[in-house]
């Protein structure tokens, strides 16, 4: 069977007065998660008008290159520090259907 493509849709959320700090370690996760075999895209979307409001789309080559995403050193730390930085998260991983867009 070929690998399909496989999306996260990640919204991470801070903590009144702390989005900047939040900023700063999702642009390091992207960072590195861009340098990643696998990863086809890595976009980090922070919300107009509800500050503390971010959107993640992730996108990686199939579920074995997600989950060495998953399993990378900057990953887990990005996680361990964001438990204890007190935000809320809420993702969906999604696999590509049919060819894409035409």
């Amino acid at each position: 069977m070929a690998s399909v493509p496989v999306a996260i849709f990640g919204f991470p959320s801070a903590l009144p007065g702390k989005e900047a700090e939040l900023a700063v370690k999702l642009q390091a996760l992207a960072a590195a998660s861009r340098k990643e075999k696998g990863c086809l895209a890595f976009e980090v979307y922070h919300h107009p008008k509800v500050v503390n409001r971010f959107s993640l789309f992730e996108k990686f080559a199939s579920q074995a290159a997600l989950d060495l995403h998953f399993a990378a050193a900057h990953t887990r730390e990005f996680f361990e520090w964001f438990s204890a930085f007190g935000g809320s998260v809420t993702y969906e991983v999604w696999s590509q259907h049919g060819a894409g867009p035409a």
